[in-house]
């Protein structure tokens, strides 16, 4: 009824084309270096390409710089992302976490 396919995580040159080729009809602009630093920040994986990507597409918009610093984007799902679901951990759970 389902296929599920895994998608693993995407080269350096998939993860180059999946951040350069929406951005050449976009008024935004990366550049060379911005898009390396979101590709080793990355390291292939799709959901934190998505994620820095997008935060770095909005910081331009506010700000109109090409240059993004992606530093402070990624501890961004520390604390949106990693952070909710610690809350709703009961203690024991936590305590499991800790041992892990």
């Amino acid at each position: 009824m389902f296929a599920i396919q895994e998608i693993g995580q995407f080269t350096k040159t998939a993860s180059h084309e999946t951040i350069a080729v929406p951005l050449k009809t976009s008024p935004r602009r990366f550049t060379e270096e911005t898009i390396e630093r979101i590709i080793n920040t990355a390291d292939g994986y799709t959901y934190f390409i998505q994620f820095i990507c997008r935060q770095a597409f909005d910081y331009t918009r506010a700000n109109q710089p090409e240059r993004v610093t992606v530093g402070p984007i990624i501890h961004q799902p520390d604390s949106d992302f990693y952070g909710g679901r610690w809350d709703m951990l009961t203690d024991r759970q936590r305590k499991f976490l800790y041992c892990i």
